[in-house]
């Protein structure tokens, strides 16, 4: 592991541990602060080791925008495994390709999501597991995986050069200039690469976002 970074999951521990009670995350109505994040992701990595999904496996997430997406993503890295978002909007065919192609154990999406691979809730996942305990740094060998939009042919899976790591105390303001304590709104659909990026960065920057 390269000096001063830490897995992705540790950094969201130590960020629940410096300042538990201060909001962290916000859509709508709803907000978690930092310390809830952590218990729900802790909570959603247990259940999904509980399903099968294991060190580097891809996790396709079919949300839409909201506090779910982000809880499940942190509960992916939290193993050691790969977010792989897609729309939830796509048509079952398309959607079905690219499952075919991630492989994946657990699909987390919407109930109306339909494929041939066992679909569930963060809710769903939150039922499994009500231990919210921290888990051993695990480090995911790819950070993310989007999907290319399939317009010269059959869908791709996109694998970002990066394992997933951050800087474990920043010392300057993040590429997207987001600042520690700072707030950031992210209006862009979270399956697509800038969107998805800019949260990922948002959160390890300890932002206030929504």
């Amino acid at each position: 592991m390269a000096e001063g970074m830490i897995p992705l999951g540790e950094k969201l521990t130590r960020s629940a541990q410096a300042t538990p009670d201060a909001p962290a995350v916000s859509c709508g109505e709803t907000t978690r602060t930092w310390r809830q994040l952590e218990a729900h992701a802790n909570r959603i990595a247990r259940a999904l080791e509980g399903l099968g999904v294991k060190l580097g496996d891809l996790v396709t997430i079919g949300l839409p925008n909201g506090v779910d997406f982000i809880e499940a993503s942190w509960g992916v890295w939290k193993l050691g495994a790969t977010p792989q978002p897609v729309s939830f909007r796509l048509p079952r065919a398309e959607l079905q390709a690219i499952v075919d192609l991630a492989d994946p154990a657990v699909l987390i999406g919407l109930p109306s999501i339909d494929t041939n691979r066992r679909r569930v809730t963060v809710e769903d996942l939150l039922a499994l597991s009500d231990d919210d305990r921290p888990l051993r740094s695990r480090v995911s060998p790819v950070s993310k995986a989007l999907t290319s939009g399939g317009s010269t042919g059959r869908p791709k899976l996109i694998l970002a050069g990066t394992p997933g790591l951050t800087i474990a105390e920043p010392e300057s303001p993040s590429f997207c200039r987001f600042r520690r304590g700072g707030t950031a709104l992210i209006p862009g659909p979270l399956y697509h690469s800038g969107p998805f990026g800019c949260a990922m960065e948002a959160i390890t920057s300890d932002p206030i976002w929504c």
